[in-house]
This record gives structure tokens, C-alpha cells and sequence, in this order.
């Protein structure tokens, strides 16, 4: 099985998680963040899990 995917979604699965996510999506390109959403609402979202 191919190892998974470094999702910012993985933030709801602890604090742990939630870390690596921000760090994962601080790397993100632009391009692969959702049309209806910003970095900075992306990023905020994250840390309201850590």
C-alpha cells in the first residue's frame, strides 16, 4: 500500500498530526489549494487544531 497522502486534513487526528499538516501545508503550491479557500484560511484552519 503507497504511503498516505500529507493532507491538511490529517490536523483533525491530534495535535501531532495537526503540526504536521502546517508544516506540510506551508510547502503547499498554490495551485493545490482549493479555488474557494486562501493559504492564510487554510493555515488558520490548522491551527485551531493544534
Amino acid at each position: 500500500m503507497p504511503p498516505r497522502a500529507r493532507s491538511p486534513y490529517r490536523a483533525l487526528e491530534g495535535p501531532d498530526a495537526a503540526a504536521s499538516a502546517l508544516e506540510a501545508t506551508s510547502v503547499l503550491n498554490e495551485d493545490r489549494i482549493d479555488d474557494g479557500n486562501s493559504r492564510s484560511y487554510l493555515l488558520a484552519w490548522i491551527m485551531v487544531h493544534l
